[in-house]
């Protein structure tokens, strides 16, 4: 399937809007063990979008 090649530069973008709310939002994805027995389980499934800072990109 082929894209016209506009698109390309919307999925750059998307890219870089997704890693800038993941830095704002950080907190609330880390995996904290003590915030899982507390029922908080979507940190199971997103701990691994903490990782989104400049040594990890």
């Amino acid at each position: 399937m082929h894209f016209p090649k506009h698109y390309n530069y919307y999925y750059g973008a998307i890219v870089i809007l997704v890693a800038i709310i993941c830095t704002y939002y950080q907190e609330l994805f880390l995996y904290q063990r003590h915030s899982l027995e507390h029922g908080e389980l979507w940190r199971l499934f997103s701990g691994h979008f903490s990782h989104l800072n400049n040594k990890h990109l």
